[in-house]
């Protein structure tokens, strides 16, 4: 596996003021899970894997589900975001068992929902 500058990456990552598609940001979290020394059970990263009612998982590996947001700030897209991973992360553990959900989003840190 490649390496990354770990500390650059993650600071263009989680910077409010960059101006990037979630298209942008799904790379640069797969980016980090890949190549970021995470030692993942499943180094298979998937993006926008299918999911029921025509949605889409943004970014999967193994037992991990991410949904990438550009900004929680707006609006009720905080909100959304919770529901939604919710509704993956069931829809998995009912396919695969337990399942760990994140929710990433630009410049905070931290957001989740298990």
């Amino acid at each position: 596996m490649g390496q990354i500058d770990l500390a650059a990456h993650v600071a263009r990552t989680a910077s409010r003021d960059a101006i990037r598609s979630e298209a942008d940001l799904q790379s640069d979290i797969r980016t980090l899970l890949l190549y970021g020394g995470l030692s993942l059970d499943d180094p298979k990263v998937r993006l926008e894997t299918p999911s029921p009612g025509r949605r889409r998982i943004d970014i999967e590996s193994g037992r991990t589900v991410i949904e990438c947001k550009k900004d929680l700030r707006v609006g009720n897209v905080r909100e959304e975001a919770v529901q939604q991973l919710a509704g993956y992360v069931g829809e998995r553990t009912a396919q695969l068992g337990n399942l760990r959900g994140k929710s990433s989003l630009t410049g905070l840190n931290g957001s989740s929902t298990t």
